[in-house]
């Protein structure tokens, strides 16, 4: 029994349509082919959009991420009249464990900073690394004192030696931008790391030890 044959146009190299005969065997291999090579395409689109959002030591997401889930947490609750918090948050004295035990400390010290934050933080919380000792967090849907008390759990959760500085704002309050209550969750921040460094002065506290 002949195989059947099937007529069909391909492009060549030139790009240009010609004409091909192909057994439908032949036909059904080099579309089965296309397809797995399609899907292999599909699925490196996938991880490189992935890994565009995404910080690659601590598998959070990035500033990209919290520039683009903060824009629409403004969208949504201006329309829905609701608030929400943003939290920045900077691990203390990294640069004196990059400078006296080397940068693979300070890489595990951010790492250990981030495990915290995933445990202490609620799933549909936006955690971002946003620089090398700097995270920031997006809490839709509550007031100040929900913010306060997430920022009071994570630093008890901490290990000893372990410590950070943390600033909060709150949507309405603090600012209606992004850029508003970015800057006021940084200002806070900064605030709560010189409080921090004046106790340490009078011998309260402890430097960041991993």
């Amino acid at each position: 029994m002949k195989p059947q044959v099937e007529h069909v146009r391909l492009k060549v190299v030139t790009g240009q349509p010609g004409p091909a005969r192909l057994s439908r065997r032949e036909l059904e291999q080099r579309l089965r082919a296309m397809d797995a090579a399609l899907q292999r395409t599909q699925r490196r689109l996938s991880d490189l959009q992935v890994l565009a959002y995404a910080d690659p030591l601590t598998g959070l997401q990035n500033r990209r991420a919290f520039d683009e889930r903060l824009d629409q947490e403004l969208a949504r609750t201006q329309r829905s009249g609701a608030s929400f918090g943003v939290m920045a948050i900077d691990v203390n004295d990294l640069k004196l464990i990059n400078d006296t035990q080397g940068h693979g400390a300070g890489d595990l010290l951010i790492q250990r900073v981030a495990d915290h934050l995933r445990a202490t933080f609620r799933a549909y919380d936006v955690v971002c690394r946003v620089g090398g000792d700097e995270f920031q967090v997006l809490l839709p849907g509550v007031e100040r004192r929900h913010c306060e008390a997430a920022a009071t759990r994570l630093m008890q959760a901490l290990p000893r030696g372990v410590s950070v500085s943390v600033g909060i704002s709150v949507y309405g309050d603090d600012g209606k931008s992004a850029r508003e209550l970015v800057r006021c969750a940084d200002a806070a921040m900064y605030a709560h790391k010189r409080l921090q460094k004046s106790q340490r002065s009078h011998g309260h506290g402890s430097l960041v030890a991993v």
